[in-house]
Formats: structure tokens, C-alpha cells, sequence
């Protein structure tokens, strides 16, 4: 819920480049796709121009609607600047983007396909203005019905959803990125059982998505451990050295070149193994991480590069750097850049998840 995925100080991500060949996609017409490619001649094509394909990026969403509330800035900042960075300058919008939000398991893959789709509040305690939100962004059933034929052609079973609204994990990102409402959305869940190697493997079949400028977005967390969220003292600390614990391998892993393709996709299936991984994500709580292997997934095994975090924040042991653990504000408080200042008592949960990931394929 309050989770991003990593314990750093700014907002950074991770960013996946996919092979260079995938970008060499001639200008066809309608159609010679409706005839080359039937199946997905409804997608929106690649000009033989494009610089890069649809990301695929894994992103904090704040703590419930707190982002909106102003409450945690440098969330929607962090997302705001990455649609500047990646769509700004007059650059192509995407023709969709589907989330991958950790706030929706099902017994399978579910996917919605409406045309429109209602805002789901699932979160409760915040005023009274925070259940009346509203999204007007379309669906994009076309989208949704490829996700599925994908997955249909991996031997992955999924359904289709035409009701369940958009959950926060999805709705607060993208009034953050996209407040206009005017990139379609699909929203798609994750799958029962918390298995990051089943999350992975889906992810590889929803690689070609991204051929058709689809932005994947996975909107989770890397430390989600409510009882170090609330702890004091003593506990607190201990709950801050286990973050930190599992950051640092979880960046190694994701951004190192020295790991192999199918070393970096086991490492990560075997999360579990690493250092402080069930402090930070316990056993049956740890769906907020489940669309990372997602986004992974999509990227076959490629490294990530970290983005967003300013030079100033970044401290290295060795040939390893990372973010700082805070920094000093105006006032001399200890400043979580994410989420305000980590003395105010509210946002003080907050104080484990201070930088993101995010993936650009």
C-alpha cells in the first residue's frame, strides 16, 4: 500500500532497452498488417522511425490515495517527470498503457476490456474527497483481447473482465502521469500464489506487446512490511537495515551486466533467498513485488539502468553506488524525498520506501 521499490531517497527507476532488431519495423499499411499479422492488425503500428519501443516500467504508487492528497509529492513528481522525459517535446503518447497492479490477484491472469471503466476506491480511512475521484480515461479492448491471444500462445490461461474498476494501484499513477485521461488503459491482474516465476514467464509472453508502443507499467512495491511500517525505536531500525539489506541486491541483480540473461531471470525467481527479502515482502504479503518479475519478464533477461536520482543523491562502496538514505531539508529535518518530511508522524510508515524502480525495455 505505502510501498515503492526500493530504500533510497528520490524517486529512481529502472529502464530496459530491448534488442535493437525489434526496432527495425517497416512502415506497413493497414493492410498489410491485417493480412501479415490478422490478429493484431487492430494494434496501432510503428513508424520505421521510432526511436525506442513502448516501456515497460515498474513504479511506486504511493500509499492509497496520499499522492493525490499532496501528501507524498515526489510520487506523482517522480511520475510526472518520467512522462516529460519519455513523451514530452511534442513526442507520441502511447497508444495504451497496461498496468500490471499489485492491488488485484485472481486465480488467473484477468484482464480488463471494457470500454470504459469506473474508478474502485480500495482503500479506506481518508477523506471524504478521496472516494469521489474521477478518471474519464477509455479502455482499449483491442489491447485487452491481444494481452489475452499472447498469453493464449504461451500456454497461459487468462480471462477477460468487462466490470471491475481500476483499482488505485492503477488510477493514482496514471492521474499522475496522464491527468488529461487521454492514453486508454487496460488493467491487468496478477496471479494467485505469489510465484515469481510464474510472474516472470508472463511477462515474457506480453514481450510483444510493447512492438505496438504499448507503455507496460507494473505498480508495486519492494518493501511492504506493515509491521515495520508502524514500528518504533529499536524495531524500526532493524526494519530500515532489512530495506536497505534488499535493495541493494535487488538493484544489483536487476541493473548488473556482469549477471547472464537466465542467471538475472533465476536470481530473481529465488527471490527469496536473498538478504532480508521475507522481512521486507513475508510469505502471503507479497504481491506488491509480484509485478516487478512481470516487468522483468518482458525484458528476457536484459539488464535495467537506474533513472531519476539526482547526482547529489547517489553514494558508492566500491564499485557499487546507490541513493543516499536522506537528506537534510531546509528546517534540518531528515527529508524522505518521496514522502515529506520523516518526522511528520504520518508519513513516518513511509520512511522504508524512498526511490523506485522502473523498467524501459
Amino acid at each position: 500500500l505505502f510501498g515503492t521499490t526500493l530504500f533510497f531517497p528520490r524517486s529512481s527507476n529502472i529502464i530496459f532497452e530491448l534488442p535493437s532488431f525489434f526496432r527495425r519495423v517497416k512502415n506497413m499499411t493497414w493492410g498489410t498488417v491485417s493480412c501479415v499479422l490478422a490478429s493484431i492488425a487492430f494494434l496501432p503500428r510503428m513508424k520505421a522511425d521510432d526511436a525506442s519501443l513502448g516501456p515497460a516500467v515498474f513504479i511506486n504508487h504511493g500509499g492509497g490515495p496520499m499522492p493525490l492528497l499532496g501528501q507524498q509529492p515526489e510520487v506523482c513528481d517522480t511520475l510526472r517527470n518520467y512522462r516529460n522525459s519519455r513523451y514530452g517535446g511534442g513526442r507520441r503518447l502511447p497508444a495504451a498503457v497496461l498496468v500490471v497492479t499489485a492491488h488485484w490477484e485472481e486465480a488467473v491472469v484477468t484482464v480488463s476490456a471494457g470500454e470504459k471503466h469506473k474508478l474502485y476506491y480500495d482503500y479506506s480511512g481518508f477523506p471524504p474527497e478521496t472516494y469521489h475521484y474521477k478518471y474519464p480515461a477509455p479502455g482499449h479492448p483491442s489491447v485487452a483481447h491481444e494481452v489475452v491471444r499472447l498469453l493464449k500462445n504461451a500456454g497461459i490461461e487468462s480471462r477477460i473482465n468487462l466490470q471491475r474498476g481500476w483499482d488505485h494501484g492503477v488510477f493514482v499513477p496514471m492521474m499522475c502521469m496522464f491527468p488529461e485521461a487521454e492514453v486508454p488503459i487496460v488493467q491487468m491482474s496478477l496471479v494467485k500464489g505469489q510465484d515469481a516465476k510464474k510472474h516472470l514467464e508472463i511477462g515474457k509472453a506480453l514481450a510483444p506487446i510493447r512492438e505496438w508502443d504499448v507503455l507496460v507499467l507494473g505498480s508495486g512495491a519492494s518493501f511492504h512490511n506493515f509491521d515495520y511500517f508502524f514500528a518504533q525505536g529499536k524495531e524500526r531500525k532493524v526494519g530500515e537495515q532489512h530495506s536497505v539489506a534488499f535493495a541493494e541486491w535487488l538493484q544489483n541483480v536487476v541493473t548488473s551486466s556482469a549477471i547472464a540473461k537466465q542467471e538475472r531471470l533465476d536470481l530473481l525467481s529465488k527471490w527469496t533467498r536473498a538478504p532480508s527479502a521475507r522481512e521486507c515482502q513475508p510469505r502471503g504479503e507479497s504481491e506488491h513485488l509480484m509485478p516487478l518479475f512481470v516487468i522483468a519478464g518482458t525484458a528476457h533477461g536484459l539488464p535495467g539502468t537506474v533513472f531519476g536520482l539526482a547526482q547529489d543523491d547517489k553514494v558508492c562502496a566500491g564499485d557499487s553506488c546507490s541513493a543516499a538514505s536522506g537528506t537534510k531539508s531546509a528546517k534540518g529535518k531528515r527529508s524522505n524525498m518521496l514522502f515529506g518530511e520523516a518526522d511528520e508522524p504520518l508519513l513516518e510508515v513511509l520512511n522504508f520506501n524512498i526511490s523506485q524502480f522502473e523498467f524501459l525495455l
